[in-house]
């Protein structure tokens, strides 16, 4: 039985997303791990540090325990290049602390390349205007233009989607501790129930990144995929014990998403840009 939770975002009387994160929605059981996640960027970028955000389920106050991960970035105005020198262990002490999480992510990005192309989708700045509450800092999503459920949303993750998957192989093929696969196989299967969603985003006049409602919107369109789109969301909840179990998925109905992916990309996305116009 899974458990009835998540929602579609709310969309204004102009077809905008409204932005449901905000800093008073944090659960007191998680403003710890939020505080050090803020100290280790502070730590990290010390005086090129211009703001952090939090956003996903967490800023919105619907984080389910070992199945939401604690999502982040930071602005700079400084070099992002040594990001990764730092992240990865510093990610991998914060889990280990706070392991209510399924996983923490940090990263940085660079105020001028967040700002510029105002135009275009990206996913940084969605999550600035649409998902993500200020938690350091000045506060930049009032100068970014809102977004409609739209083309370029969408495309954001059926674009990256063959990637991801390949991705997602590689890591659970390699010999992993069980926290380990849990947070990749729940990242893996996450990405197949939010493209799935993505490719049926525009017919239903709706936006979400939660895992439930992405299922139904999915399951309406393509019915005879609807027991592997439930499988998918099965093993967010709780990974399989055997990794074939996640693999085989991966393998048949990622598969079947890829096709669909590059069905919906000759439609929209002839050209296979990166980033739509919005």
């Amino acid at each position: 039985m899974i458990k009835e939770l998540g929602s579609y975002w709310k969309i204004d009387n102009e077809g905008y997303i409204e932005n449901e994160a905000h800093p008073n929605k944090i659960s007191s059981d998680h403003k710890s791990a939020v505080e050090d996640v803020i100290n280790e960027y502070k730590k990290q970028l010390g005086s090129d540090l211009h703001s952090i955000y939090i956003f996903g389920t967490v800023a919105r106050g619907n984080a389910v325990e070992e199945v939401s991960d604690l999502n982040s970035f930071a602005l700079t105005s400084g070099d992002v290049s040594d990001t990764n020198q730092w992240a990865e262990q510093v990610t991998g002490n914060l889990e280990c602390m706070h392991p209510y999480f399924s996983g923490i992510d940090m990263d940085v990005f660079c105020i001028e390349d967040v700002l510029k192309q105002p135009d275009k989708f990206n996913r940084v700045s969605f999550a600035l205007k649409s998902d993500g509450a200020c938690v350091y800092g000045e506060d930049l999503s009032q100068t970014i233009k809102p977004f409609r459920q739209c083309a370029a949303v969408a495309n954001h993750e059926i674009i990256q989607f063959r990637d991801k998957i390949e991705d997602a192989q590689r890591y659970l093929d390699r010999d992993l501790s069980k926290k380990e696969y849990s947070k990749y196989c729940r990242q893996a299967m996450k990405s197949l129930v939010r493209t799935g969603f993505s490719l049926v985003m525009i017919q239903e006049g709706k936006f979400t990144k939660d895992i439930l409602p992405g299922y139904y919107s999915f399951a309406k369109y393509y019915p005879h995929k609807k027991q592997d789109m439930r499988k998918a969301v099965e093993f967010v909840i709780q990974p399989p014990e055997q990794v074939e179990q996640a693999v085989e998925l991966l393998d048949s109905f990622g598969s079947f998403l890829i096709n669909a992916c590059d069905n919906w990309l000759d439609l929209n996305n002839r050209d296979r840009k990166l980033a739509l116009e919005i």
